[in-house]
């Protein structure tokens, strides 16, 4: 707190209400900053009330507690009153609960105030101005809003069960006892004829279901064997056929390698015969060695 010279705007005239009322009205109109410091006349009782520039941000007292100081305040008929520009304070507590008291104590002001002999041009807008700025009470949701998961589901069931309600009461009007109970007993042989029929035709699509499941089964069989017999035919038709195939394909290896043969043999035959020098033989007689040597002295 800051602590100046003192500013007092109490004076003797009579009328504690009077004064409490100008002093606003001065807070209001020069948008003072200071401490307006009420004195209960009848009994012990001080009230603090801090302002910066009109606007109030701080309440204390001999109760400390600012909604309990502002609630005396409301049943105050006699007191003192000194307003001290010097005495200020550096921040705002002020709760939105203690500013409702506020505004019901300057309303209360504002009414008495005419009774004081203080002009309504005067008091006009007091009370909006000097709480127009001061904290509101905040929004409550309701606890369906707030917590809508949990609620939502038992107001489902409540809207059913209403809606459910009302249209019973709705056909127990409309429609006698009598005739809802044949109408009951006619729906209800409805639906058994329903069921009834509907049981029929399921009955009867389940055996024509069989029955083309069986026909698919014996067709599908019968393929079956008239494709194993096509195959152990083609089977038989092959082994019957591979001996000739094998002799034919043996023959048609033996023929190019007998060829072969013959050719070589006729290759060396001819080189055999090529080769060969046959020996002649003179015809001539063998001359003997008396021969030869009166050959030879004939000479």
């Amino acid at each position: 707190m800051q602590h100046s010279s003192d500013s007092s705007l109490a004076s003797s005239r009579p009328g504690y209400l009077a004064e409490v009322t100008l002093a606003m009205i001065h807070i209001r109109n020069s948008a003072a900053s200071g401490r307006l410091s009420i004195r209960n006349g009848e009994q012990f009782g001080i009230a603090h009330l801090y302002f910066k520039q009109a606007l109030l941000v701080h309440v204390t007292g001999d109760k400390r507690d600012g909604e309990i100081v502002l609630q005396d305040l409301l049943s105050w008929s006699k007191g003192n009153i000194r307003f001290d520009t010097a005495i200020t304070v550096e921040y705002a507590d002020v709760t939105w609960q203690q500013a409702q008291i506020f505004a019901r104590w300057i309303s209360f002001l504002e009414m008495r105030a005419l009774l004081q002999g203080i002009s309504q041009s005067r008091l006009n807008g007091l009370m909006y101005s000097l709480t127009a700025s001061l904290p509101g009470q905040p929004l409550a949701l309701p606890e369906e809003v707030k917590h809508y998961e949990v609620y939502s589901e038992t107001a489902n069931v409540r809207q059913w069960q209403r809606i459910s309600e009302g249209v019973n009461q709705v056909v127990d009007r409309a429609i006698p006892k009598e005739q809802l109970q044949h109408v009951s007993h006619s729906a209800l042989q409805h639906m058994n004829t329903f069921m009834h029929q509907t049981s029929q035709v399921t009955q009867r699509f389940v055996k024509a279901l069989q029955e083309k499941t069986l026909q698919t089964a014996q067709t599908t069989q019968l393929t079956v064997n008239r494709t194993t017999d096509q195959v152990e035919e083609s089977i038989q038709q092959t082994q019957a056929k591979e001996p000739n195939q094998r002799l034919i394909q043996l023959a048609s290896n033996t023929v190019p390698s007998i060829e072969q043969n013959i050719s070589y043999i006729e290759s060396q035959t001819v080189d055999l015969i090529a080769t060969a020098k046959p020996r002649v033989r003179s015809v001539r007689p063998v001359p003997t060695p008396s021969s030869a040597t009166s050959e030879l002295g004939d000479e």
